[in-house]
């Protein structure tokens, strides 16, 4: 299985105090993770085709970073073994927080 992932943010950098919108999209992972710098665990997304926008307010100021994790599996003559052959993919976003 092969997937295809990507991460965007709205803004390349905010003043603190300001949120930014985040969009994200996967297609065909096991499962994928969404993680915030500010959230305590990943939001999990589930598995399939994932989309969608969430909303960020950073509380100090430096980079924040959203990273958006795909778990997927490589085809195997048997079907879809979850537990074997796992290829995972990592996209990242930066935003420069003032």
């Amino acid at each position: 299985m092969s997937f295809n992932i990507s991460i965007t943010a709205d803004k390349n950098s905010i003043n603190l105090g300001e949120t930014i919108t985040v969009t994200y999209s996967c297609s065909g992972a096991y499962d994928t993770t969404l993680q915030g710098d500010n959230m305590p665990a990943p939001l999990d997304l589930g598995p399939g085709d994932v989309s969608g926008t969430i909303k960020f307010l950073p509380v100090i100021s430096g980079n924040f970073n959203v990273y958006l994790t795909a778990y997927g599996v490589v085809h195997q003559s048997k079907g879809i073994d979850n537990m074997s052959n796992v290829e995972t993919n990592v996209a990242q976003v930066s935003i420069i927080v003032n």
